[in-house]
């Protein structure tokens, strides 16, 4: 994890290429972005006047601090790229100074304020009050609008065919980036969760995408790489939006050149053959145009890839993405006004088939939607709905989101399970906080069995959530 000191000389570095590098961009190709942030301001605003803002609303909560920051948390001697920002249409915050101190008390060593997915509101680190997203998002300015340059993107996908086995167990952990850090008394989620996972001995672990803040290549080498719970057989990588926030130059550069990730071959996204089940990996981030990579969605070759598998009807097709598929509360499709929206182009790719099985992080939560959810309306070759789930909750501190649950505490008809365990013997910064966790998938002919574990802050693995689905 980055030191404050070595946060301070990244920050640094940024902010000396964007001097260099600045040419003078048209405000105009800003503005939608500024827009957004003020509509995420709102959302925040809204939250944070104790009401519940729909997630249906424009603007998203976790960029909702971010306004703010821009405007007064730049470290000291770089007060220039406030005046920089400014030139290129960045608005004034509507948070006034008077309104963020007086979130301190509740935001600040206090339990912090959820949000409807699971977002928390707290100074907590990797929380979104955590100041470090300033360098994220800096980062996304100069590498989207400000001249960086983005990693090539890998095209000599692998495809893996694993045999001899009876059964394969894979581990599934999303948002798994936030390296080593004091939570509290308690060590960070993100080894807790890694030392569960090595204890159950997987054949493969495959992680779902985000390093923080923004993917650097110190990041991926102290937050990814370092402690990364391998499996005996292969591991794997994706790409996704924090990882673009560095145009993906660490992910390219340093993650996927790294031995643990050769079987990849610095490609972003791949296929592995099991039996009768055909697991397929996708960037989702790379191409996506939404504003902070939000939204996800494919390209012509990561398509055409999949088309040419040509796979038989006789399989099961397990996808993995970063980006979700539905919404948080599983009544729509992610996306779903944008033609080329993610959940269209994997059936596009897929000849026009739906996936058995989709895995995604990004919402740091873990989710388990059922057939009440949108899917209901898609049907597999199998006669059966899709199944859709958020292992998105490997390292990052969040909540029991409001939007996953009735008044009763009971999970909405969409959801079988969301992570909602408390941490025990909690701080008062964690009282708001619930378990990290991560999922375990034991596939063998025409067989799977799907696990979500809780860890607990002393070590201790839970099954929270098991089904075995037969073909």
């Amino acid at each position: 994890m980055l030191t404050k000191a070595n946060y301070d000389q990244a920050f640094t570095d940024l902010a000396k290429k964007i001097e260099t590098t600045y040419s003078g961009a048209e405000t105009g190709t800003l503005k939608g972005l500024w827009i957004y942030l003020q509509e995420s301001e709102t959302k925040l605003l809204l939250l944070m006047d104790h009401l519940k803002p729909s997630d249906s609303l424009s603007g998203n909560i976790e960029h909702g601090p971010l306004l703010y920051l821009l405007n007064n948390d730049f470290p000291a001697g770089l007060s220039f790229l406030k005046t920089l920002l400014v030139k290129l249409g960045m608005p004034a915050s509507a948070i006034s100074t008077a309104t963020w101190n007086s979130w301190q008390a509740v935001v600040n060593g206090g339990p912090g304020v959820v949000g409807g997915d699971g977002t928390l509101i707290s100074t907590v680190r990797f929380a979104q009050l955590d100041t470090g997203w300033t360098l994220a998002a800096l980062s996304y300015l100069y590498y989207y609008y400000l001249g960086g340059t983005k990693a090539p993107f890998g095209t000599t996908p692998a495809n893996i065919t694993v045999s001899n086995k009876s059964s394969l167990i894979i581990a599934v952990l999303g948002d798994w980036g936030s390296g080593s850090w004091k939570d509290g008394t308690y060590n960070s989620p993100s080894l807790l969760v890694a030392k569960a996972i090595s204890g159950l001995k997987p054949d493969i672990t495959l992680r779902l995408g985000d390093v923080y803040y923004s993917g650097l290549s110190s990041e991926e080498s102290a937050n990814l790489l370092s402690g990364f719970p391998a499996g005996s057989l292969y591991n794997f990588t994706l790409n996704s939006n924090h990882e673009m926030y560095d145009g993906a130059n660490g992910y390219f550069g340093a993650a996927l050149t790294d031995p643990l990730f050769s079987a990849q071959k610095n490609t972003s996204y791949f296929v592995i053959n099991y039996l009768d089940w055909v697991l397929i990996a996708l960037d989702s981030a790379y191409y996506d145009t939404s504003f902070f990579v939000m939204h996800g969605g494919l390209d012509a070759v990561q398509q055409s890839f999949v088309q040419q598998l040509q796979i038989p009807a006789t399989k099961k097709v397990i996808v993995f993405t970063h980006h979700t598929a539905i919404t948080t509360d599983g009544s729509a499709i992610n996306n779903a006004g944008n033609p080329n929206n993610l959940f269209g182009a994997v059936y596009t790719a897929l000849n026009k088939r739906y996936p058995d099985f989709w895995y995604y992080g990004h919402t740091h939560n873990g989710i388990v939607y059922n057939d009440k959810s949108v899917t209901k309306k898609y049907q597999t070759v199998f006669n059966k709905h899709p199944e859709v789930r958020c292992i998105g909750h490997g390292s990052i501190p969040f909540g029991k989101g409001y939007d996953l649950h009735d008044a009763k505490n009971n999970p909405i008809t969409a959801v079988d399970y969301y992570a909602h365990t408390p941490i025990p013997g909690a701080d008062t910064q964690q009282t708001n906080r619930v378990l990290n966790g991560f999922a375990l998938l034991t596939l063998s002919a025409g067989r799977i069995t799907e696990t979500a574990y809780e860890v607990s802050p002393d070590g201790s693995v839970d099954s929270a959530w098991t089904k075995t689905s037969i073909f």
